[in-house]
């Protein structure tokens, strides 16, 4: 058997809970996503200035504004969101977290629902229009001076999940148009 190096993981699978508030980078993604999803608006506190998002068609985006712009633009279609994390994965770095994890996000979509539409629930039993898998990847680096009272920044992060249900949604109702896709 070969010997290769190893690090220690912080493995969590579920919602959040007491145990996933007492890492650091975890406690910050919570309340990150927490107020997002209360607010649907991006607080510049959270990130880097030298902030970079990569999107699930692999296109990057540098800098704290088109980070965030491009993160905005991603969720424009819903009117109102929620994220349910499923599993995450952390390990320490020399200067910060690097964070993997899976989640449902739920989200309402605006007009009227087409003919045949059903919602889905969450594990609350709320109901949404829809129901996106998917995965994200955030590098979080130690910040004394960070804005946002918790010691550290979102340098890095990565999307990954089907647009596909979101826009077979739009298209049925009415909010977006064949031609809309392929221009």
């Amino acid at each position: 058997m070969s010997s290769f190096p190893t690090v220690t993981a912080f493995v969590h699978n579920g919602s959040w809970d007491d145990t996933t508030r007492e890492h650091p980078a975890l406690k910050m993604m919570e309340t990150i996503t927490n107020e997002f999803d209360k607010t649907n608006v991006l607080n510049p506190a959270w990130y880097a200035a030298d902030s970079s998002f990569q999107k699930t068609d692999g296109s990057q985006h540098h800098g704290l504004e088109a980070a965030m712009m491009t993160t905005r633009q991603n969720y424009e279609p819903l009117q109102t969101h929620y994220h349910e994390p499923h599993s995450i994965v952390c390990v320490e770095t020399d200067d910060g977290y690097k964070m993997w994890g899976q989640a449902t996000l739920f989200g309402n979509l605006a007009g009227v629902p087409a003919e045949g539409e059903t919602k889905v629930t969450d594990r609350m039993g709320r109901e949404w229009d829809v129901e996106l898998p998917g995965g994200w990847f955030n590098y979080y680096v130690r910040d004394e001076h960070a804005k946002n009272g918790l010691g550290m920044v979102i340098k890095r992060s990565e999307v990954a999940a089907d647009s596909a249900i979101t826009m077979r949604a739009m298209l049925k109702r009415g909010l977006i148009s064949a031609s809309d896709l392929v221009s």
